[in-house]
């Protein structure tokens, strides 16, 4: 089933790049952040990683960009405003290492999982118990840049779901990505879902694999489905800060459609199979 939400932000959205801990990322949320945020309002009050009893049920997700401006600030990696699980267990095994001047399992584990210091085997033969979990503890207090995408108005997600249980939770998504970017999801009736043989005017990122020829506008690289392999991501054809995407001519198994909803149409292009 198709499904609509409508996602009013309370706070920028905040994103890094692919596989690091600070800089600039994308001005959208991928369809993996997306899915995540499904997944947490699925099983929430509960923080879990995301199954593939959520994953396979998502034939496919989209986010209509709105206008935006962005910035590149520099932020608090560690905040007590947005603690996590991983962060503390970073700190319980500096904490312990202090008291015994030693690295066990544990420790070791815990530093190598977020504290940045990603190959320990020829650092445990320089450094000292001590020094290394002094460097895990910089690297989670220390200045860090991110980028701040600024919305004008909403944004909407189209899900394809194969679960109407799942579909459910859409309407309770309450944060897409990091804690602090909190959103209120409202849906959206579609009344109608119309395949469309004109050119497609949109805000809505698209797959580059279903473009013939190049993507004209912006160019991102997402992952589709979260806990997989971090390399195995694609690009993706992104809207410009203002303005929409126009594209004309698609590859086989990709159909420009048209959603007439409760607030307005919207036009853009999905597989084949995702057709009710």
């Amino acid at each position: 089933m198709i499904v609509l939400i409508r996602l009013d932000f309370f706070s920028p959205y905040t994103s890094v790049p692919f596989l690091a801990e600070h800089g600039r990322g994308n001005v959208a949320p991928p369809p993996s952040t997306l899915i995540g945020a499904l997944a947490a309002a699925y099983y929430y009050p509960i923080e879990r990683d995301v199954f593939e009893e959520v994953t396979e049920k998502v034939r496919y997700v989209t986010f209509w960009v709105p206008c935006y401006t962005s910035v590149e600030n520099v932020s608090r990696h560690f905040t007590a405003f947005s603690q996590r699980e991983a962060r503390l267990k970073v700190i319980a095994a500096a904490l312990k290492v202090a008291e015994t001047n030693a690295l066990d399992e544990n420790a070791v584990k815990a530093f190598v999982n977020y504290g940045g210091l990603r190959d320990l085997t020829s650092i445990i033969s320089t450094y000292s118990p001590l020094d290394i979990a002094r460097a895990a503890l910089q690297i989670l207090y220390q200045p860090a840049s991110r980028l701040e995408v600024y919305y004008y108005g909403p944004a909407y997600v189209l899900y394809v779901i194969d679960d109407e249980k799942l579909a459910e939770y859409a309407k309770y998504i309450f944060r897409v990505g990091p804690k602090e970017s909190l959103v209120a999801a409202t849906p959206v009736k579609v009344d109608k879902v119309l395949r469309h043989d004109d050119e497609v005017k949109t805000r809505f990122y698209v797959p580059l694999r279903a473009l013939e020829g190049e993507c004209n506008y912006e160019l991102a690289h997402m992952a589709w489905r979260p806990g997989g392999d971090p390399f195995e991501v694609e690009p993706f054809c992104v809207p410009p800060a203002v303005g929409e995407m126009r594209l004309v001519a698609f590859k086989g198994g990709w159909t420009p459609v048209k959603l007439v909803t409760e607030e307005g149409e919207f036009q853009t292009v999905v597989p084949e199979d995702a057709l009710p």
